[in-house]
């Protein structure tokens, strides 16, 4: 007899850290070209090269983030990636008031700690729901979505009433819930990390 599968409760609970750390990243994000320009006052190639060393922290966050979960396991990946995301975040809202050189090279950081959470966690949902990975990994986009959609709705409800300097540390606020809900609520209780290596 087939077992029944996660319950949508249990899926909602499993994916949430997705649309934490979505929220957390992509608040910040969308503005940061406004906040590049506006803020930091760098010129449109300064902007355009600070995006593109973004995009490669991006990267090389993401196939690290695999790489490191078979390492070492999959949750000291994720929360690792939270609480530096968060971190950096708060790092990156003084550096946009700092040298040029500083802000590139927080944002390059920024970007390298956040993006290995991603590959990681949906190596530990592939890992807990093995029989049910179609629907949960359906779910995990869904919530990246949102979380991508409610985290650019947040930062822009920010930008426009408070300004662009409390984006960042509202979307550091939310990349620690997700690493505390990560440990604390997310996932089936005795659920096993995959099996890692040594590679």
């Amino acid at each position: 007899m087939q077992p029944a599968g996660p319950s949508l409760l249990e899926k909602v609970r499993a994916v949430s850290v997705t649309g934490l750390w979505a929220f957390a990243v992509y608040s910040l994000y969308t503005y940061i070209g406004t906040g590049l320009s506006e803020v930091a006052e760098l010129s449109t190639g300064w902007v355009a090269t600070a995006l593109v060393l973004y995009g490669v922290g991006a990267v090389v966050g993401s196939l690290s983030g695999g790489r490191l979960a078979d390492r070492f396991g999959t949750s000291k990946v994720v929360i690792s990636s939270l609480v530096l995301l968060s971190t950096l975040e708060l790092l990156l809202d003084l550096a946009f008031h700092a040298a040029d050189w500083v802000l590139l090279v927080v944002l390059g950081l920024f970007a390298l700690a956040a993006y290995p959470c991603l590959p990681a966690y949906q190596s530990r949902l592939v890992g807990t729901f093995p029989r049910h990975t179609g629907s949960v990994m359906a779910w995990n986009s869904c919530f990246m979505y949102l979380g991508t959609s409610a985290g650019a709705a947040a930062g822009g409800a920010l930008l426009s009433s408070a300004g662009f300097s409390w984006i960042a540390p509202a979307g550091a606020v939310v990349g620690l819930i997700g690493a505390l809900v990560h440990a604390r609520w997310t996932l089936p209780r005795g659920s096993a990390e995959p099996v890692t290596g040594t590679a």
